[in-house]
Formats: C-alpha cells, sequence, structure tokens
C-alpha cells in the first residue's frame, strides 16, 4: 500500500481535512478502484480508530486491519430490524448487512453525538472515526442535504473527532450547492500518465510470469497514450479484454473500446480521425492559414513559448451546412495527432443532472489534452444572454462554458462550428476565449474539382469509366456544398448498380445531376451574407481579403457560365 502515499488526491484529502473545521469530504469520481484506494489509505486506516463503509445496496461494513491485511466484516444496527420482511429476506440470501438509508443516518449520527460527549472524559490522538458513504440515493437528497449541512456546520462532529467521506460521481445528485459550501471537496481526474503507466505494467508483469509475450517499452509508451481519458477502472478492464479477445494489447480495439465507453457517458462522443488535410478538397487558403496559425505553434510549442506566443485553444468556423466543417476539424485533428471529441447531449431532466455533464465532459477533456474538443451548432448553447425565454438551467451551462474558454490553465482546443455567428453572444467570441474566427463557405470550381477526387479515389474507390470528366462536373455543380458533392458522388454509382455496370460513366452523374435544383440567385446573396459576417466578426483582415478574391472570381465564373445578367442580384 505504499503507492497510496503518492496519490495526490489522498494527499489533498488528508491535508484539507487537518486544516479545516469540516468534517464533511465529498470525493467526485465514477472509478470504483478509487473507492478502494480510499478504503486502503492510510488517513482512512492508520489515522481512524474505526471505520464504517455504508453502501445503500452492499449494506454496513467494518473496514478492519490485521497485521497488513485489510478486509471487511459485516456490521448490523438495531434498526436493521426494519427492513421489510422481502429486503430482510434478499439481505440474508445474498449474505449483506443491509441497513436502510435514514437507519444508517439516524445510527451514525447518534454514533458521533455519543463519541462527542464522550470526548472530556476519553483521550486519543488523530481521530475516532470514519464513516465512508456510497450510492446515496438521488431521492433522499433533500434529507440528505440536511443531515450533512448540520455535521459540516455542528460541534459535535469536530469534538467527536469523526470524518465523513461522500463519494459520488454527480455531487449536484445527493447535495445542494449551499450545502456543498460547508464541505471538503475532491475531484479526482480520472488518470494520471504515471497510474496508467503502473497499472499498465503490472498487468504485462502478470502475464510475462504466466508464460505470455508482454508488450515492450516503447508499445507501453503507446498504451499509456491512447488510453488517456480512461479512469483506472475502465483501462483494466479494456486491457483485459483485449488481451482475452486479440491474445494481445491490440491498439486498434483498445481505441474502439474507449469510443464505446464514452458513448455510454452521452456527454463526450470520441472521434476518429482517419484522414488528414489529404481528404480535403480544396479550401488551399483556409488549410494554409489554420496551418500558419494553428498546428505549425502547436507541433512547436516551445519555441512559440519562447517567444511569448499564445498557443491558439479556440477556433469558431461558421457557414452554411454542409460545407465541411466537421470533416475539416477531423482533419485538423489528425494533422495535429491528437484525440478529437465531440460534445454530446448534455441537458437533463433531473436537478443538477446538466452542470454534472458537462463538468465531467470537462475532466475527461482536462485528463485526455491535448485533444480538441467539438462543439457543433454551438449558438443552441451559447446565445445572447438574459433573454426572456432562457432558463436558468441554460444560464448556468453558458457561464460553465465562457469560464471554461477563458481557463487560462485549460490544455486543450475547442473547435465551434455554427451557421448563425450573429446570435451568438459576444462574451464567447472575444479574444481570449475564441481566438481565430473564419468561414467555410461554399466550395469553388477549384475545391469542387479536389472534392470530387476526393470521394472517387480517395474516401472510397469508384471505379470511373475514361469519358468521366471531374472538370465538367465541377462546372455544373456551382454553389453545391462538398456534403452533396458527395451525396452526387454516391447517386451516380446507385446508378452504375441498377444497371449492372462495373464502372461508373458521365451519364450516370448526368442522370445524379437532375435530383438537385440551385437557386443561383439566393445562393449569391447566401455567399455575400457570410462575407459580410466575415467582415464583422473575423479575426484576421488579410485572410477574410484573401476569402474575398477567392469567392469574387467564384462570382465571376457564374457570370461566364450562366445567364446571370438576368439575375436581379448585384455580384
Amino acid at each position: 500500500m505504499s503507492y497510496l502515499k503518492n496519490l495526490y488526491w489522498l494527499k489533498q484529502i488528508e491535508v484539507r481535512r487537518q486544516c479545516n473545521e469540516s468534517c464533511v469530504v465529498v470525493v467526485v469520481t465514477n472509478d470504483r478502484k478509487r473507492l478502494v484506494q480510499l478504503l486502503k489509505s492510510d488517513f482512512v486506516l492508520r489515522k481512524h480508530r474505526e471505520v464504517f463503509w455504508y453502501d445503500t445496496v452492499m449494506g454496513l461494513w467494518r473496514i478492519k486491519c490485521d497485521g497488513g491485511r485489510i478486509y471487511r466484516e459485516p456490521h448490523y444496527i438495531g434498526s436493521a430490524q426494519q427492513q421489510s420482511p422481502i429486503a430482510s429476506l434478499i439481505s440474508r440470501q445474498q449474505g449483506l448487512p443491509r441497513v436502510p438509508f435514514d437507519a444508517f443516518v439516524n445510527w451514525m449520527i447518534s454514533e458521533i453525538f455519543t463519541l462527542a460527549n464522550a470526548r472530556g472524559s476519553e483521550q486519543f490522538e488523530g481521530y475516532s472515526r470514519c464513516f465512508v458513504i456510497t450510492n446515496v440515493p438521488p431521492s433522499a437528497r433533500e434529507y440528505f442535504s440536511m443531515t450533512i449541512n448540520a455535521l459540516a456546520t455542528a460541534d459535535e462532529p469536530y469534538l467527536a473527532r469523526v470524518t465523513i467521506v461522500v463519494v459520488t460521481d454527480c455531487i449536484e445528485k445527493i447535495l445542494d450547492p449551499s450545502v456543498v459550501e460547508n464541505c471538503i471537496v475532491v475531484d479526482v481526474e480520472p488518470s494520471t500518465e504515471e497510474e496508467r503507466r503502473k497499472l499498465i505494467t503490472e498487468i504485462s508483469n502478470f502475464l510475462a510470469k504466466k508464460g505470455l509475450k508482454a508488450p515492450s517499452n516503447e508499445e507501453i509508451k503507446v498504451l499509456i497514450d491512447i488510453t488517456r481519458g480512461l479512469n483506472l477502472h475502465d483501462l483494466e478492464t479494456v486491457l483485459l479484454e483485449s488481451f482475452v479477445l486479440k491474445k494481445r494489447f491490440d491498439t486498434d480495439f483498445i481505441v474502439q473500446a474507449k469510443a464505446s465507453i464514452f458513448a455510454k457517458s452521452e456527454v463526450i462522443e470520441f472521434v476518429q480521425s482517419k484522414y488528414g488535410f489529404e481528404a480535403v478538397g480544396g479550401y488551399d487558403y483556409l488549410k494554409e492559414y489554420i496551418k500558419n496559425t494553428v498546428i505549425e505553434p502547436w507541433r512547436n510549442r516551445e519555441l512559440a513559448m519562447e517567444l511569448g506566443l499564445e498557443l491558439p485553444r479556440g477556433i469558431l468556423l461558421f457557414g452554411i451546412q454542409g460545407t465541411g466543417k466537421t470533416w475539416f476539424t477531423k482533419a485538423l485533428a489528425r494533422e495535429l495527432g491528437i484525440p478529437m471529441f465531440k460534445l454530446g447531449e448534455i441537458r437533463s431532466r433531473w436537478y443538477g443532472e446538466t452542470e454534472s455533464r458537462l463538468r465531467r465532459a470537462f475532466k475527461i477533456l482536462r485528463a485526455s489534452a491535448p485533444c480538441i474538443l467539438f462543439i457543433d451548432e454551438v449558438d443552441q448553447i451559447a446565445t445572447a444572454r438574459g433573454s426572456p425565454q432562457e432558463h436558468e438551467v441554460d444560464r448556468r451551462v453558458k457561464n460553465m462554458l465562457l469560464e471554461e474558454l477563458g481557463d487560462a490553465e485549460r490544455n486543450y482546443i475547442i473547435v465551434c462550428t455554427t451557421n448563425r455567428p450573429e446570435d451568438l453572444d459576444p462574451a464567447f467570441i472575444r479574444r481570449g476565449r475564441i481566438d481565430i474566427i473564419v468561414p467555410v463557405l461554399h466550395p469553388d470550381f477549384e475545391a469542387r474539382k479536389q472534392i470530387l477526387r476526393v470521394h472517387t479515389s480517395v474516401v472510397r474507390r469508384v471505379p470511373l469509366a475514361e469519358d468521366v470528366d471531374l472538370d465538367l462536373i465541377a462546372e455544373k455543380t456551382m454553389f453545391f456544398t462538398g456534403a452533396e458533392l458527395e451525396a452526387l458522388v454516391k447517386m451516380a454509382t446507385q446508378e452504375a448498380f441498377k444497371e449492372r455496370k462495373r464502372r461508373v460513366y458521365m451519364k450516370h452523374f448526368e442522370i445524379a445531376l437532375q435530383n438537385f435544383h440551385k437557386d443561383i440567385g439566393r445562393e449569391v446573396q447566401t455567399i455575400q451574407h457570410y462575407l459580410e459576417l466575415a467582415d464583422r466578426f473575423s479575426t484576421d483582415r488579410r485572410f477574410i481579403e484573401q476569402v474575398r478574391r477567392v469567392y469574387e472570381r467564384e462570382l465571376s465564373r457564374v457570370r461566364e457560365v450562366t445567364e446571370y445578367s438576368r439575375l436581379e442580384v448585384s455580384p
């Protein structure tokens, strides 16, 4: 157990308990291995004469240490007989010392008062008892909040020298915010690099003793990196599953398992980035700009820091839907060589759950850093504050996001997208929160050619007949978005399949084009509208001038290949 002495969060509990009058410690974690570490720690076992662990499912246990061996034994209290007949039957069958939650709380308070009254006649060093509480039911929130608030502010727990440790994955579910202020809160991160190295090495050594091939030191380094953000329990599970199913530590399997774990949390989604900028057709001006302002500073952080250059950590991409903002972000993550996460559904009907989900997402991201957090349609959660329709929960979420965006210690990049930048709260897009604001508009002629090439030879292999002219298709697809060009390629392949052809011919693209209709006048107005927004919001004037030149050429091409003179729209 000597390694437990070096765990930062256990040290934090011990120091803050010594320096704080409050006897209530709230440990925020969803990792069951952290509970084991807590129960085995010197602070709990060595600094307290008696330790009790209560869980609403497992019941009430007394934790003991005998000759270095730690074990638990069931502890029964008189009020345990108040269980219903069926609950008593289940408890006996499972061998669990089940005690109703309110009965346990009453017993704990009674014990604390007894110890406080005996404090004057009985002298002892250290703390008398430690009560560890897990799985508090959300239905008991009001009752538990009143209890904890009384214990955190009363004199009796202080006189009794007791410590109450509440372990939860969502503090808002079980305690009111006003009560939390009177508690010692310790938020435990999923895992540190050193903890992952230790656990991976332990499992590797175990496999080696069994005569099985263990990973090399280089492979262990890779495993440490790709498992960032996993808690210790999930890490152990993923590694063992990989070895059982793949007979080795398979990185692809581990990445997929990690993605599944995050998906179950519903607060964050792991996004795999298979392609870099080579799969982003066109937009050379945008790729070059992002390369110079984001990629190079992140790749050469030491030089950037030496020059006092702050790394860009907030990016806003705006433009109409389907222009490839999500695809571009995936490619950016690939170019940077860092993982990408997408913010999931954070809203919940349960009190405090929405804020807890967002806080949990931030915790995972900080543990996984450096990485990218992708927030699609950020205008859904970052509209102007103070409107009559704004809910109190929405206001708190906005404030939390603002605080995270402006945190100087944040070590990951946030990329947001929207098609309505004018609806965003000005506080979100000020410098220091969002460093780079760039438009992503319709692909121009050259971009369309490259996007067609990407979707016929890079992302998917489409056997094209010799008569297919991608330049001509690009000419006929003015104001198509990247998503529409991809759909066009898929439709053409479907037409070829209907005819049982082994190649896709130009006629198949002609048929597919008939499914699309574009109002050129409206599309021109859309581009002009977003160029005006770029002038209004952009953080780099020279870049916007470059964007304007690109789309002036595109509008000139429109006039050349269409009867543009009949449109009552000025270029």
